[in-house]
């Protein structure tokens, strides 16, 4: 089991990647103070191969939350786990607030991995090459096939796409703003409830909302493939 993101720094709270050694050790699960475990395998009846139990969902004392996310670690699951992106980003997170997480599949290298990956994007800010290597580096074996990562890649793309949506660029200066960098920015709440980040002024005769209605569209690109 590999401590890979920890929002607090701390030495134990956070996000863990294993396989599903770690998944069935309730020594291990209580020494690192899972609370929340995303399964991303699927029903152990339609895999044996495959498939991992949810080993502690309905045993006492341990009040572990779990999900499960049924996708093979295979091409022809690629754009299912990438339509599941924002269920994977939200538990997550809702787990970071109660304790750690551990994310896992059969080996703790390709599946689970794509799911920190998602949530490293989206929560974290960080590009899809940079969040690839803090796992590779605290877990090396870490490496999601292929058709992972061209989802993947898609997923980075509409990150990207987001944050040009909230952020203004300093063309001035020809950096982007990275995101989550909402404490040297104001935030304002448009009539839709989505936060707004505000920077340098407009160009001329530049229409936010046109920029909203036009980088929407790219949202569902992947489910036509």
């Amino acid at each position: 089991m590999s401590l890979i993101f920890s929002p607090n720094s701390s030495k134990r709270h956070g996000v863990y990647l294993g396989g599903k050694a770690e998944a069935k050790s309730r020594s291990k699960l209580e020494q690192m103070g899972i609370t929340h475990i995303l399964n991303v395998t699927p029903e152990k009846d339609s895999s044996i191969q495959a498939g991992v139990p949810n080993y502690f969902e309905k045993k006492k004392p341990m009040k572990l939350k779990y999900r499960r996310i049924p996708v093979f670690d295979l091409p022809t699951s690629a754009c299912d786990l990438l339509s599941r992106a924002p269920s994977i980003v939200s538990f997550i997170s809702n787990g970071l607030h109660h304790g750690s997480v551990l994310i896992h599949c059969q080996r703790g290298v390709s599946r689970s991995a794509t799911a920190l990956l998602f949530y490293l994007m989206s929560k974290q800010g960080m590009t899809l090459d940079s969040a690839l290597s803090l796992c590779q580096e605290k877990r090396p074996s870490v490496q999601p096939i292929a058709a992972f990562m061209e989802k993947l890649r898609e997923y980075e793309e509409q990150c990207i796409s987001k944050e040009l949506i909230s952020v203004v660029n300093d063309s001035t200066e020809g950096t982007r703003v990275e995101k989550r960098k909402a404490s040297t920015m104001k935030e304002i709440t448009g009539p839709s409830k989505r936060k707004c980040a505000i920077g340098p002024a407009l160009p001329p005769g530049f229409k936010l909302t046109q920029s909203v209605s036009g980088k929407s569209q790219h949202g569902g690109k992947h489910s036509d493939r």
